[in-house]
């Protein structure tokens, strides 16, 4: 008699692959709205909400939570000549409220369209006329451009630790 032997193998070995998502790691359901959190990417991300109010990680460049959003360089571009509303604040880790905006300092900016590269091609001065509206103990003044990083492409005042808004349409 000859025998013959058949080898099975009854389940399927599994392996997880060790992928890493470029969010932060935690889970935005965790956290309230409006967190921000660097991702394993390196870049800023923000608790956003979805159509269907899942909480979500999305880049801070990209969100339009509260009705406002990041100063953009693709926002300038389609408004060259016109004055645009800027919102300027001590950056923060959370996203600002609607309410927020009456507490930060606001700016009249007219880009031109003409960029200037400086700092080794790590910074990108936007040109236009500033306008710095002061307070009861600060004049007016007025500021030739805006920077945008080339990293990470977020716009600001030359002002040191500042990011910009603008309230979305």
């Amino acid at each position: 008699m000859i025998t013959k032997k058949i080898s099975r193998t009854t389940s399927k070995s599994k392996t997880k692959k060790n992928v890493t998502r470029k969010s932060p790691s935690e889970s935005a359901s965790s956290l309230p709205l409006g967190t921000i959190a660097k991702g394993n990417d390196g870049l800023y991300w923000v608790v956003d909400k979805t159509e269907k109010g899942v909480q979500r990680w999305v880049h801070k460049n990209s969100s339009k939570l509260n009705g406002i959003e990041l100063l953009s360089e693709e926002y300038l571009k389609k408004n060259i000549g016109k004055i645009v509303k800027l919102y300027c604040r001590e950056y923060k880790l959370e996203w600002p409220a609607k309410k927020d905006l009456k507490k930060a300092s606001v700016v009249t900016f007219i880009p031109t369209g003409n960029t200037k590269t400086r700092k080794e091609g790590k910074l990108i001065d936007i040109e236009g006329h500033i306008n710095f509206k002061g307070t009861k103990d600060k004049a007016d003044f007025t500021l030739s451009s805006l920077q945008m990083s080339t990293k990470n492409k977020n716009v600001s005042t030359n002002l040191m630790n500042t990011e910009v808004f603008i309230e979305s349409k």
